[in-house]
């Protein structure tokens, strides 16, 4: 779960502020601001990618076990 600074931090970097901007906005040091959005960007394996991961490894292990529903799951 994203605590308070990391959502902030999160938020102000979607809106496309570099990591030194933001930094300097939040009073925070560079290496602060690049850890959280390493933790949470899709580029670097980071949440985004960890669910999309988690999904795809229980999208197969459904169709292993339900192999019959497999055809109807698909969209």
């Amino acid at each position: 779960m994203m605590t308070p600074r990391e959502k902030l931090v999160m938020d102000l970097y979607d809106e496309g502020l570099t990591i030194g901007r933001i930094a300097l906005q939040l009073g925070l040091k560079r290496g602060a601001v690049t850890t959280i959005t390493k933790k949470y960007s899709l580029g670097d394996g980071g949440f985004e990618a960890n669910i999309i991961k988690g999904s795809r490894l229980l999208r197969q292990a459904l169709q292993r076990a339900h192999p019959d529903k497999t055809a109807e799951a698909r969209i």
